[in-house]
């Protein structure tokens, strides 16, 4: 199973903002991507509370733009979705 930004905080009593800070300094296993979506394996978070947390290097300059572009593409469409109701 995959989590997102939002279900991955929800699991881990985090705000998406932490989450995602957290995905950046590399301190959560790095996510999949699902065409435009971050995504973390269930399996892989599992493994890594187990684990208890181990921090690991920073993303690099490549991953950390990949991620920052889906995550914000995921916030605006939250956003527009909230201006609709």
């Amino acid at each position: 199973m995959l989590l997102s930004t939002f279900s991955l905080g929800r699991k881990l009593d985090l705000d998406w903002h932490d989450v995602y800070d957290r995905a950046v300094d590399g301190d959560l296993p790095a996510p999949v991507y699902v065409g435009n979506r971050a995504r973390w394996r269930t399996t892989d978070i599992e493994s890594w509370l187990t684990a208890g947390c181990p921090t690991g290097s920073e993303l690099s300059d490549d991953d950390y733009t990949r991620l920052q572009e889906v995550l914000l593409s995921e916030l605006q469409e939250i956003d527009s979705r909230k201006e609709t109701r």
